[in-house]
C-alpha cells in the first residue's frame, strides 16, 4: 500500500472579526412624513442630531455605512436609471443634544469631525424599492473610512452637490412627532458648502455597523495527510452558532464552499472540530487556500483568516509490508527530503507500546519494524517529523 505524506501546519489565535448588522434611528416611529434632502438632485447640506438614547445598542461598534428608504406613498422604485453624485460627502462627530440644536451648522459639532465618505456616489437603477409597509431600506451608502461609535450624542452631516437624475423623497419624522427635538432633530440648506440653514425633518436612517460574532475561534490547523487536506479548529466559546462552512480557493480570491460542519450552538468550554478535503492532488494546482465561514442561527457570519497549503510535486512514498504482520514488517520509504522521524506503535485504544526513531535519507529507505513481542490485535505505526505526519494501520 502506497501512501503520500507531507505536512503543513498553520496556527493562529483570534477572538474577533466582523459581520454586518444594522441599527435604525429613530428606534420607534410615529406618523412619518417626507423629506427631500439626502437623495435630492440639487445641492444640500443636511445635519441630523441623534440622542445617545437611540444608539445604546451599538456603543463600541464600528459604523461603516448608512441608507434611507422611500416614503409609503412611493409608486415606483428609485432611481429609474442610474444616477451619479459628483460629490457625496459624509462627516460624523459627537453632537450637542438635539434639544440644543443650532441653525449654525458648526455650532452643532462637538470635537473633531471625521470625514467617513468623500467623492462621487453612483446609485444603480432601482436601488430603493417601493410597495412595502414600510418600504425596505435602499442600497447602503458605504463609508470609505469607518467610524467607531463610543457613545454620546451623534452628529451626521451630509454634503452633496446634486445628482444627474431626478430627486426622490425619503421617509422622515416631522417636527411635530413625539421625540423630535429631544431624541433627534435636523437642519438643512440648499447648498453644498452651507454654513447655516433651516429646521428640517429627520430622515429615518439605517446604519450598517460591524459587530463581533459571539464566537471565539482559538486555533485553526491545516494539515496535509496523504492526498487529503485536514482542517482542525477549536472554539473557546460559542453563542447561538449554527454551522461552519468550509471554503476553498485556488487563487486566494474566489472561494467556493466544499462542505459544512454543525456547530455546538452554545458553549463556554473548548470544543474541537475537523473537516477533510479529499484527494486535493487531483485538483492539479500547487497551492490551495482555505477559510471558515462561521454562521450563527440568525444567518449572521464572519470569516476566519485564510490558511494555505502547498501541494508541491515532491512527496514521500511510504508502505508497510506485509500487512497483516507476523514477527516483523518492512517499512519502505522513498523520502522527498532527508530528516529525522520519530515513530511509535500504538494500540487501537491509544496505548503506546513501542517507540523509536528513523533517519530518513533522501530517496529510498528500508526499516525493519519488530512486532515479535506484540500480542495479536490492531495497531497503528505513527510517524512524526518536519515533513511527515501520519499513522499507518496494521494487524498482528
Amino acid at each position: 500500500m502506497k501512501l503520500f505524506i507531507t505536512l503543513l501546519l498553520f496556527h493562529f489565535v483570534f477572538c474577533s472579526s466582523a459581520y454586518s448588522q444594522t441599527q435604525m434611528v429613530p428606534n420607534s416611529l410615529g406618523t412619518t412624513v417626507t423629506f427631500l434632502g439626502p437623495l435630492a438632485n440639487g445641492q444640500r447640506t443636511y445635519q441630523m442630531l441623534i440622542n445617545a438614547n437611540q444608539l445604546t445598542g451599538i456603543v463600541g461598534q464600528t459604523l461603516k455605512g448608512l441608507t434611507f428608504r422611500l416614503t409609503a406613498s412611493a409608486t415606483a422604485a428609485w432611481p429609474a436609471t442610474e444616477v451619479t453624485y459628483t460629490n457625496y460627502d459624509i462627516y460624523l462627530s459627537e453632537s450637542v443634544a438635539p434639544a440644543s440644536r443650532s441653525l449654525t451648522f458648526a455650532s452643532n459639532v462637538v470635537g473633531a469631525q471625521t470625514q467617513v465618505r468623500s467623492g462621487s456616489l453612483v446609485i444603480p437603477a432601482g436601488s430603493f424599492t417601493f410597495g412595502g409597509t414600510p418600504n425596505a431600506f435602499g442600497s447602503v451608502i458605504n463609508f470609505t473610512n469607518t467610524y467607531r461609535y463610543n457613545g454620546g450624542h451623534l452628529l451626521v452631516e451630509i454634503r452633496h452637490n446634486g445628482s444627474t437624475g431626478n430627486s426622490t423623497s425619503t421617509e422622515a419624522n416631522g417636527t411635530g412627532v413625539n421625540g423630535y427635538g429631544t431624541d433627534f432633530s435636523a437642519c438643512w440648506t440648499g447648498s453644498y458648502t452651507g454654513t447655516t440653514g433651516s429646521q428640517g425633518n429627520f430622515c429615518v436612517t439605517q446604519f450598517t455597523y460591524d459587530a463581533g460574532l459571539p464566537l471565539s475561534l482559538s486555533s485553526f490547523k491545516l494539515v496535509r495527510r496523504l492526498q487529503d487536506a485536514n482542517l482542525q479548529w477549536s472554539t473557546a466559546s460559542e453563542q447561538n452558532t449554527q454551522h461552519f462552512m468550509v471554503e476553498r480557493s485556488t487563487d486566494g480570491r474566489q472561494f467556493n464552499s466544499i462542505g459544512t460542519v454543525a456547530a455546538a450552538g452554545n458553549s463556554n468550554t473548548t470544543l474541537t472540530y475537523q473537516f477533510t478535503d479529499k484527494n486535493i492532488v487531483s485538483l492539479g494546482v500547487k497551492q490551495l487556500y482555505y477559510r471558515l465561514k462561521m454562521v450563527d442561527k440568525d444567518a449572521l457570519y464572519k470569516y476566519s483568516p485564510i490558511a494555505t497549503i502547498n501541494i508541491g510535486k515532491e512527496l514521500s512514498l511510504i508502505s508497510l509490508y506485509p500487512n497483516p504482520v507476523a514477527n516483523a514488517a518492512t517499512l519502505f520509504v522513498n523520502a522527498a527530503t532527508a530528516e529525522t522521524v520519530d515513530y511509535s506503535i500504538v494500540t487501537a485504544d491509544g496505548k503506546m507500546v513501542q517507540t523509536g526513531r528513523y533517519q530518513f535519507l533522501q530517496g529510498n529507505n528500508q526499516f525493519i519494524v519488530n512486532t515479535a513481542k506484540l500480542p495479536a490485535g490492531n495497531y497503528y505505526l505513527r510517524l512524526q517529523g518536519v515533513n511527515v505526519s501520519e499513522r499507518i494501520p496494521f494487524v498482528k
